[in-house]
């Protein structure tokens, strides 16, 4: 599959030559870069010294090898875009915010991980739709599947996943939003949720 902006290089040149990427990247104007080792197995191997959580280890394996076959070979199956999930289901707090990091560049060279985002907020447990939606900042995702994203987390059932949707509107300056949150706010029943609906709404009117 011909992905525009997809390059593969997998060492550098001569010793004369600009030092390149080391491994496998994404580059192409308007979009962030992603780049990754030149060996997943050094990635492993990294996870490996990080955490002893055997769930940790086989969720963020299981993402970097995805992300790897994405990547590297254009891989855009939904069976490997599906094994990114496994990204926001990681334990350790510094691989899952580098996981979530990767994910949301990713999703601007492949409108298929956006996708993959929606059907993690119908479909996955509240602990992924919250990590997923504490990833997105400025521009990351595409501003469009932001916007999607954050509407829906609006009325998650999962008080976090409300919480870190309300922050993100904010933060992302999506003031397109603001009358779903206000209609929202009516929708909160505890106190500190209202206050907090009331105090971004402030910041951006």
């Amino acid at each position: 599959m011909a992905l525009d902006g997809l390059k593969r290089f997998f060492g550098g040149g001569d010793a004369g030559d600009d030092p390149g990427p080391s491994g496998p990247f994404l580059e192409a104007e308007g979009k962030p870069s992603v780049r990754l080792a030149i060996d997943p197995d050094r990635e492993i191997a990294r996870v490996k010294k990080l955490t002893k959580d055997a769930q940790a280890r086989e969720s963020y394996i299981s993402y970097i090898s995805a992300l790897y076959e994405l990547v590297a070979r254009g891989d855009t199956s939904p069976g490997n875009i599906g094994g990114l999930v496994n990204g926001f289901a990681c334990k350790h707090k510094l691989l899952r915010d580098e996981a979530g990091s990767t994910l949301m560049k990713l999703s601007h060279h492949f409108p298929e991980v956006g996708g993959e985002f929606f059907r993690i907020m119908e479909q996955e447990g509240e602990e992924v739709r919250l990590n997923l939606i504490k990833s997105i900042f400025h521009d990351m995702p595409p501003r469009p599947t932001t916007v999607g994203l954050l509407q829906r987390a609006l009325t998650d059932p999962g008080n976090r996943v409300r919480y870190f949707a309300v922050d993100r509107i904010r933060t992302c300056e999506i003031r397109e939003l603001v009358p779903q949150l206000l209609e929202q706010r009516k929708a909160e029943v505890e106190t500190k949720m209202q206050r907090f609906i009331d105090f971004n709404v402030a910041l951006m009117v």
